[in-house]
């Protein structure tokens, strides 16, 4: 994975400022909201243990790169990362309207071992139908923007966590986007952009780990990269055995997985005090199919967003956390809640809580913010900004990338468990 801003994408001018890149990613997480309503919707390898290199710079929106073909024609596009929608498609040749990639797009019918799928096939969930194949429509933004085109399947290279050597995966399906309106990845689209589609890796269908259950048993994780760290890094998405995390610190939350990873949220507390907030504002509705609300965690989007009633209960405490400082809010900035402040020596940032209910277990399990999961620094206004974006009620309730930044996050999909644990993510190699 490598963040969507990183200098070696070339997708976000560098010449933007840290508000500017921040303002980007807040428009993607917002847009997220949106997506979340009703929409149309084998292997000959042994192994139960595969892996995936991830790099970032300076970023909380991530990306990969996939290698697929015949070794006479191997494509390796870059695609978002995105644990909230389960198709993975890329932008293909003969594409009308395209967005410009770096290197061209793939020629997929020169690949021995690309066909269509067929719409009678299972994965063909929603059964839509693009020139007489099994076809595939994702949209964003209320539908301003779209991807749709065929779907095929091909042979995909994959690394061997045990033996480092590559595994070969026949006939995983993704997506050829053919039409691509008013997509571009970021503000500097053009001849430089890299980023060729979307990985996706909810529950749903088509998804990667579902089409993957033979040889990872529904079980995946990442540990996306800090944005406050300094230094380029890189960390590892696991596939299988080794996605599982074990030691100490490690905890797991009940996780419903049918259409996105669902959390039960059950509460937020800041320094100690538990925040006035009604659960059932990020519940799940009985028909899920509506995903008009709920907590999920989605990679991506990349800040965590709120509905009202939660957000302004959360925005509340921290105003009146940071009073005790004399400090005065400004306006003006990307984020709703901003101090052109900087902590000296007895002033620090509250501890910051997210409690999600056990189920029928029993109690909750807490999960305790850094502080640079919360708060990013701006020199340009001399303070910081708290990295949450607010939206009407009743939701849905996004846990962005940001917030999950230097944590090992692992799904096991079959038995809905969601693990998370503290994690140097630049070392999880």
């Amino acid at each position: 994975m490598i963040p969507i801003d990183s200098s070696e994408l070339q997708i976000v001018a560098q010449s933007f400022t840290p508000q500017q890149r921040h303002q980007f990613l807040m428009n993607i997480s917002l847009s997220r909201t949106s997506s979340l309503s009703p929409k149309r919707r084998h292997s000959n390898s042994s192994t139960n243990s595969l892996e995936s290199t991830v790099w970032w710079r300076l970023s909380n929106f991530f990306v990969t790169q996939v290698f697929f073909g015949t070794s006479s024609n191997l494509f390796g596009p870059y695609l978002l990362l995105d644990s909230g929608d389960d198709n993975t498609w890329v932008q293909c040749d003969g594409c009308n309207p395209c967005f410009e990639v770096s290197g061209g797009n793939p020629r997929v019918q020169d690949s021995l071992t690309y066909k269509l799928l067929s719409p009678d096939d299972p994965r063909c969930v929603p059964r839509y139908i693009y020139d007489q194949s099994c076809g595939f429509l994702n949209e964003y933004m209320a539908g301003a923007v779209s991807s749709s085109g065929p779907m095929g399947t091909d042979t995909f290279l994959f690394i061997n966590s045990q033996t480092q050597k590559p595994d070969f995966i026949q006939d995983l399906a993704f997506g050829c986007g053919l039409i691509n309106r008013n997509i571009n990845f970021g503000q500097n689209d053009g001849p430089q952009n890299t980023i060729a589609g979307l990985f996706g890796l909810s529950p749903g269908p088509r998804s990667f780990p579902n089409q993957l259950d033979a040889q990872i048993q529904g079980k995946f994780s990442f540990c996306l990269t800090s944005w406050a760290e300094p230094n380029l890094g890189r960390s590892t998405m696991y596939f299988g055995d080794s996605a599982q995390s074990q030691g100490p610190n490690v905890q797991q939350i009940p996780m419903h997985a049918r259409e996105r990873y669902h959390l039960y949220f059950s509460g937020i507390s800041v320094n100690g005090n538990r925040l006035s907030i009604d659960p059932s504002i990020c519940a799940l509705t009985d028909d899920d199919a509506s995903k008009g609300t709920g907590f999920f965690v989605d990679s991506g989007a990349p800040t965590t967003i709120l509905p009202k009633t939660a957000y302004q209960a959360l925005r509340a405490a921290m105003v009146d956390y940071f009073a005790q400082y004399g400090w005065q809010t400004i306006g003006g900035q990307t984020f709703d809640l901003c101090y052109t402040a900087t902590p000296k020596e007895g002033q620090s940032f509250p501890s910051v809580v997210f409690h999600f209910s056990k189920g029928d277990q029993g109690g909750e399990v807490d999960w305790t913010m850094d502080k640079d999961n919360m708060f990013v620094r701006f020199d340009q206004i001399d303070g910081f900004c708290m990295v949450v974006g607010e939206i009407p009620d009743p939701g849905p309730c996004l846990l962005g990338a940001y917030q999950l930044a230097n944590f090992k996050v692992s799904f096991d999909v079959k038995n809905g468990i969601f693990s998370f644990a503290p994690q140097r993510c630049q070392e999880n190699l």
